[in-house]
């Protein structure tokens, strides 16, 4: 394989793993400590989902505008500042791409590959971030909520399964969530409200998926009546 399509290919899927870790550790918080309940969890879904697509189109990194905007300044597990990373940073970014408009095509593309590689230690705190900005401008919440938000979402950390994270939270919120590859999505019964999902395409598929897990439900409750008979 390519080593940019590669890198590209890692960092997607350092991505996905970190969005679902930090919704689902979130999920758990807002649900045991602060009481949330379906309407405000996926209200809550949203604008995260919202927050994480703003960086993409922004000249800022998520961590930067968490910091500037809460003044709380989200680091990764490594105990690093983003204010010492270029690409995270905007002031050193605008001094970094200047050097690199000079570059030749080759060392472009290697530091690019370089970079893709570095960010992936840096997508949980930039997932944090988004969840940080939701809840203080659309729940409108302070310094000392927030901090108290990151110290409880800790407890779940030693957690890096998946799988039991979506277990978990699916037992204590009553509610069904599906990871489309891009954002999670909160189904409801009558599948017509699924967060964070624009495309009938997806819509489309993760019905299938159910009306599948469904079919297989039923069957297996008619084998196993019959195998009582």
């Amino acid at each position: 394989m390519d080593a940019l399509k590669k890198a590209e290919k890692e960092l997607d899927e350092e991505s996905s793993r970190a969005m679902q870790l930090g919704f689902y550790r979130s999920i758990l918080t807002l649900s045991r400590v602060f009481g949330w309940k379906k309407l405000r969890i996926e209200r809550f879904l949203d604008n995260a989902a919202n927050v994480y697509t703003e960086c993409r189109t922004g000249d800022k990194s998520l961590i930067q505008m968490c910091d500037e905007e809460t003044g709380i300044e989200v680091r990764n597990e490594a105990d690093e500042s983003y204010l010492d990373t270029p690409y995270l940073c905007q002031e050193k970014w605008d001094r970094e791409r200047a050097r690199y408009d000079k570059m030749p095509y080759k060392m472009q593309r290697a530091y690019i590959i370089s970079v893709r590689q570095h960010m992936k230690k840096w997508m949980y705190a930039q997932v944090m971030a988004s969840i940080i900005l939701a809840l203080h401008r659309k729940e409108g919440w302070g310094h000392e909520r927030i901090v108290k938000f990151l110290f409880a979402t800790d407890n779940y950390k030693n957690n890096q399964s998946i799988s039991e994270l979506k277990e978990m939270v699916e037992q204590e919120t009553g509610m069904k969530y599906v990871w489309n590859g891009q954002d999670l999505c909160l189904v409801t019964d009558d599948i017509k409200t699924i967060t964070g999902v624009v495309s009938e395409t997806t819509r489309k598929a993760i019905q299938e998926k159910l009306d599948k897990q469904e079919r297989f439900d039923e069957a297996f409750k008619k084998f196993m009546e019959g195998d009582n008979e």
